[in-house]
């Protein structure tokens, strides 16, 4: 996660850039290990300290820096869901195994 990490250090935003940011990381969070509810505050600072937290920031803010044309928004919340994912295995199968008990279709 050391590259993750550095990206969300790195990066920056302001303007236009720093609104979508804040956006897009108001709609996920990493809450299975800290219970934060959002990925960054309304200020873009970081809500959470945890590794999950800097990786799925810096998936983020690279996509919006460097491929923000090519991804919505919505996209873009998509490609931290899996992260997310792969981070919480567990919680993300549990979850699945329920909504899939419920005839809840999965995608």
């Amino acid at each position: 996660m050391g590259i993750l990490e550095n990206l969300d250090n790195s990066i920056t935003f302001s303007g236009d850039d720093l609104q979508r940011y804040v956006k897009i990381g108001s709609m996920i969070a990493c809450e299975y290990c800290c219970g934060a509810t959002t990925l960054v505050f309304s200020n873009g600072q970081p809500a959470c300290g945890c590794a999950h937290s800097y990786a799925m920031r810096g998936v983020a803010k690279y996509l919006i820096k460097n491929h923000g044309t090519e991804y919505t928004d919505d996209q873009i919340l998509e490609e931290l869901g899996k992260w997310k994912v792969l981070f919480f295995p567990g919680e993300h199968e549990q979850k699945a195994n329920v909504l899939e008990a419920q005839g809840i279709e999965l995608n």
